[in-house]
């Protein structure tokens, strides 16, 4: 019963009609078309802004315990520090856009779902690359270059 609860539950979250890599490929490729189409109601073909910052926390608790470094920097926090500067930045770039774009008469939850999808796509492109450049020799030249 339990099983079939946690089944259920999974398949709702991450269901397989909306797959998570044409997401980042089109976050990359065009990522105004997934806020555009968000803000205009078009849910059913793109990950809601939740899921993909799941998803990008997930991406941050899995560098947390594989590597003690993001993109070379040391770091030794917890991982409640993690996930709080992934919410502070989606907060100061959330109030940024909203001021800077004051004119487009977007409201503050516009542009909250648009910095949602920003901060939680180059989480999931960044940390990856972390993990991969912290298992990597120290001295390689990939790791200078980042």
């Amino acid at each position: 019963m339990s099983i079939t609860i946690l089944k259920d539950l999974f398949n709702n979250f991450f269901s397989l009609e909306k797959s998570f890599f044409l997401n980042v490929k089109i976050g990359l490729s065009e990522p105004k078309t997934i806020v555009l189409n968000y803000w205009k109601g078009f849910r059913k073909y793109y990950f809601s802004p939740l899921k993909f910052f799941t998803i990008a926390s997930l991406f941050l608790l899995i560098n947390y315990f594989i590597s003690n470094d993001f993109l070379g920097l040391a770091v030794t926090s917890n991982i409640s520090s993690h996930f709080a500067i992934l919410l502070l930045n989606i907060t100061i770039l959330t109030i940024l856009s909203f001021l800077i774009y004051f004119k487009f008469k977007k409201n503050i939850f516009e542009h909250l779902i648009l910095n949602i999808y920003n901060v939680s796509l180059w989480t999931i492109l960044f940390v990856p690359i972390s993990i991969i450049l912290s298992l990597s020799a120290k001295n390689n030249g990939i790791a200078e270059f980042f």
